[in-house]
């Protein structure tokens, strides 16, 4: 094999590599976690803000109490009707997704898991996408309390069965 040989495939490895190694800096750029769309909801006589936001596919809940933090993974991001909704019992605070519920109480921060008081709860409204796509907190008077299950069935442990529907709309809700 001449020289002029070797320099064309030295140059063909040199390019693959190049082109190997873009990829792979491309899929670590877009792997980061930089939140793309983030709501929250603010409790000033409770002194808590609670976020919901995403980064790709992942969603996540946060709970800011006196400089306590606490951060909890959601259901994936699969569909634009996907839901968290608010709700508040005096000074405890919940957030029902589609397959959990989480529930907040203050001063320390503590996560709650007995829900059997969620026929009490006050909805507040949901962290969910507008007709433009951008993630906000909608409040009870603009959107029904409601989840979408998609043709799916909820989960039986979920408190407050009545809410899930196949699919929100201006008639679904409680």
């Amino acid at each position: 094999m001449s020289s002029v040989d070797w320099t064309q495939a030295n140059h063909s490895v040199l390019r693959i590599v190049i082109a190997g190694l873009s990829v792979v800096g491309l899929a670590a750029f877009c792997s980061l976690t930089i939140p793309s769309a983030e709501a929250d909801y603010a409790f000033p006589d409770l002194g808590v803000t609670i976020t919901v936001g995403h980064h790709g596919g992942d969603r996540y809940l946060e709970v800011v109490s006196s400089g306590e933090k606490l951060t909890l993974q959601l259901t994936a991001e699969w569909g634009p009707g996907l839901r968290a909704n608010l709700y508040r019992d005096g000074n405890t605070v919940w957030i029902i997704d589609i397959d959990s519920n989480n529930g907040f109480a203050f001063a320390p921060l503590r996560q709650l898991s007995d829900d059997s008081s969620a026929a009490s709860w006050t909805y507040l409204g949901s962290f969910m996408r507008t007709d433009t796509s951008e993630l906000s907190f909608v409040d009870a008077a603009g959107v029904p309390e409601c989840m979408d299950t998609f043709m799916d069935q909820p989960f039986l442990s979920q408190p407050r069965q009545w809410i899930y529907h196949e699919k929100c709309g201006a008639s679904a809700g409680h």
